[in-house]
């Protein structure tokens, strides 16, 4: 080979050398760019998916609120040990009557049966009517005949279930004897 071909092939070799040169320089500058991009987007993807965990988890602890409320919305009323106690203790050592009522209502019987049983546990003489129908009712109420000359009883009767149960309105009904007390134990509201 002669000297000419020689450097033909050296030259040759030097642009193929720099042209290989800038393929792996332009190759180790796209897998740098590339993974750098590449790890960016993994971060944003990882970001968003946090998020999205914790909105689902957030959505997740709301709905067993939710599902928790509904339950105890739904569920018959019970009187407690502890209330049927305060119930007895309130009515002991006086002496009255009463009738309790409830609509046509299978949760609204069972409780009325239950406060019927720890008002005759306290000494009262207890009846208990029903299944009544005068349109909805909700909630426990007191009927007397007159606010302003209610039975004597009355006063003990309300005492206690409102130590028992909360606030229990009394109304008048002049349909009712004089000395007459009427639990009228409705539906359950919505809010117990």
């Amino acid at each position: 080979m002669d000297t000419d071909a020689l450097t033909a092939w050296k030259n040759i070799a030097q642009v193929a050398a720099f042209c290989l040169a800038g393929l792996a320089a332009l190759a180790a500058g796209v897998v740098w760019f590339t993974g750098r991009e590449l790890e960016r987007r993994r971060e944003v993807n990882e970001a968003q998916l946090h998020d999205r965990i914790a909105i689902s988890e957030q959505a997740a602890a709301t709905a067993r609120r939710d599902a928790e409320r509904l339950r105890e919305q739904l569920a018959p009323r019970v009187l407690s040990a502890a209330q049927r106690e305060k119930v007895i203790t309130q009515l002991s050592g006086v002496r009255g009557h009463v009738l309790i009522t409830y609509p046509a209502d299978q949760e609204a019987e069972a409780f009325a049966r239950q406060l019927h049983e720890a008002i005759a546990a306290a000494g009262w003489t207890a009846f208990l009517e029903g299944p009544m129908s005068l349109g909805p009712i909700v909630g426990i109420s007191i009927n007397v005949r007159s606010l302003e000359l209610p039975p004597p009883a009355m006063s003990a009767c309300r005492a206690a279930l409102e130590a028992a149960l909360g606030t229990v309105p009394v109304t008048a009904e002049p349909s009712l004897a004089s000395d007459a007390i009427e639990i009228i134990v409705g539906s359950k509201a919505a809010d117990q």
